[in-house]
């Protein structure tokens, strides 16, 4: 009895063992497969020179850093340059001159600065401070030029507003007011696009109105 029994013993452990392989070999065979894909997977990689997940990672980094660069960098200022306005005036021209100054002092008002106004007229107490007047009240830096009329001679009374013209000039020039300059009657009406293309004078012209 007990030699069967140990043959009885032998057998289940034997078979048991039987059993156990066909499981082994599955992993084992399943493991393996494993391995050889994810070499074949790497393999393309390597061969075409591919970047590496640091090398994408770096990239991406360094394309944020100029974004973000280019993001913080302040637009370009605009060229704004000095707009010198130079109207003259007549001492006769009474209130209907004063009504066509205040007119152009609201248009020059919408101007962009920086403007400066400069009014020239003959020297006479009750005309100079109506112009005064009214140029104070316009908001506007400005600068009046008041003119003796004994100091003319026959060739300047003979264009009077060439002569304050040439004399708004010979201020400019002697204060050293680099801009662009525009000669605007007081009777002038205006679009302010036309301001806007004026300081984007970049050579001598002539604008008389």
């Amino acid at each position: 009895m007990e030699g069967n029994k140990q043959l009885l013993g032998l057998d289940a452990g034997e078979r048991s063992r039987t059993r156990a392989h066909p499981w082994i070999k599955a992993a084992a065979h399943c493991s393996l497969c494993f391995v050889v894909g994810a070499l074949a997977a790497l393999a393309p990689l390597v061969a075409t020179g591919a970047p590496s997940a640091g090398t994408i990672r770096a990239t991406f980094l360094s394309s944020w850093s100029n974004a973000q660069q280019e993001g913080a960098a302040p637009p370009p200022l605009p060229d704004i340059g000095l707009l010198l306005i130079v109207t003259v005036t007549r001492p006769d021209g009474g209130m209907e001159q004063d009504a066509s100054l205040a007119r152009l002092a609201h248009t020059l008002r919408h101007v962009a600065p920086p403007l400066l106004w400069i009014v020239v007229g003959e020297e006479n107490r009750t005309a100079t401070a109506r112009a005064v007047h009214v140029l104070h009240g316009t908001g506007i830096m400005f600068r009046h030029l008041a003119y003796d009329t004994s100091n003319l001679t026959d060739a300047d009374t003979g264009d009077e507003d060439e002569y304050q013209r040439n004399l708004a000039l010979r201020h400019i020039e002697r204060h050293r007011l680099n801009g662009v300059v525009h000669f605007a009657g007081a009777s002038a009406v205006y679009d302010l696009r036309f301001f806007q293309e004026l300081r984007r004078t970049r050579c001598v012209s002539s604008f008389l109105f």
